[in-house]
């Protein structure tokens, strides 16, 4: 979906190999009322509203300033995540995608279906029984990791994630500590 969101709004960058590649669409771009039409006839269902309303949004908060004022040298994690959350759309994971990938809060865990199940299987065992990721789950796993996986916790968080939907991957095993499993990359021996 952003790499559609990106051809229909972005400015074109280059084009290698007969592909094009497009930079991400300007809030101003976003803010645009036949945006939300377009991205229905393009399939972004309930989404397509969303992006329009936060677009214009953030352009009344003040835009790209306001954004960057959400970077870590400026707030903290907590306040830009809450921040984050303000706007239409967003709510605890999304919110911690933003400020793990873009604001530099490198302790930001977004806390998804995979990650719930990692931490149901591996650290968590009382969740077991929870089907859903509630706010107060969220919170739970997320600190709990990022404990555990300390100031970087929000990018062993991604190698994790990454490992879990590539069912077919090698590179995660599993150790014991005391009571708890361990996730653990493994490194492949070089030839």
């Amino acid at each position: 979906m952003v790499e559609k969101l990106c051809s229909l709004f972005g400015q074109k960058i280059c084009s290698i190999e007969n592909k094009e590649y497009y930079d991400f669409p300007t809030i101003e771009a976003l803010k645009e009322k036949s945006v939300e039409s377009i991205l229905k006839r393009e399939k972004f269902g309930y989404r397509a509203a969303y992006i329009v309303n936060a677009a214009e949004r953030l352009s009344a908060l003040g835009g790209r300033s306001w954004l960057l004022n959400l970077q870590k040298e400026n707030v903290s994690y907590q306040t830009a995540r809450e921040q984050l959350m303000t706007l239409p759309g967003i709510g605890p994971k999304v919110s911690d995608c933003i400020c793990l990938m873009s604001l530099g809060h490198l302790d930001a865990i977004p806390v998804d279906t995979h990650i719930f199940q990692i931490a149901q299987a591996n650290y968590l065992p009382h969740l077991r029984k929870q089907k859903t990721v509630t706010p107060k789950i969220h919170t739970e796993v997320s600190n709990y990791l990022r404990e555990l996986w300390g100031p970087l916790a929000g990018w062993a968080q991604a190698i994790v994630f990454s490992a879990k939907i590539n069912t077919k991957s090698k590179l995660i095993g599993k150790r014991k500590r005391g009571n708890e499993n361990i996730v653990q990359a493994k490194v492949p021996k070089e030839k």
